[in-house]
């Protein structure tokens, strides 16, 4: 489901590198939004390939009816998530490494995958005996935090100007 979307990432990197690259930031902004916006609209397109597939798609694992029924309504409750949150959590740090900024997302990141998708994880899947739900509810959960701290940084603008900032302390 996320395929799609994952190539807006890739674009970021290159489109936004090149402005960044030749110190045209508002350039480099305006993509980093409009690849987001992409990611987006490739998600609701594939979403709604996905959601009339769903019952043919999952058959093909010939599930018993308990499992058809558990992983429909599992993967039904995660549209809403992956439209809201994916996009900014996924491709806003494509955007912000292209810029040389790479310290940012990979610390917000392993910070998120140990605290939330790892502690709360556990904490909800097995300590609340949610199972599998709680794991999800993890995801969900570091989408919508990754999805802020990348959010913030972007829209402080302070990742277009990384580059310059090594390049000056290298000098």
């Amino acid at each position: 489901l996320t395929s799609p979307a994952m190539s807006a990432s890739s674009l970021s990197v290159t489109v936004v590198g090149r402005c960044v690259g030749a110190k045209e930031y508002d350039e480099a902004y305006r993509y980093g939004k409009r690849c987001n916006q992409i990611a987006l609209l490739f998600l609701i397109l594939a979403s709604l390939i996905f959601y009339p597939l769903l019952p043919v798609l999952l058959r093909q694992y010939n599930p018993s009816a308990e499992d058809f029924v558990y992983a429909r309504n599992l993967l039904l409750a995660s549209i809403p998530f992956l439209l809201l949150f994916w996009p900014r959590s996924n491709t806003l740090p494509s955007t912000l490494r292209a810029a040389s900024d790479s310290a940012y997302p990979t610390t917000v990141s392993l910070c998120v995958l140990w605290i939330i998708n790892i502690g709360l994880g556990y904490v909800l899947s097995i300590q609340c005996g949610l199972g599998l739900w709680g794991i999800w509810m993890a995801t969900w959960a570091s989408w919508i935090l990754r999805s802020l701290f990348f959010h913030l940084r972007f829209r402080s603008r302070k990742w277009l100007y990384m580059s310059t900032l090594k390049a000056e302390a290298k000098n």
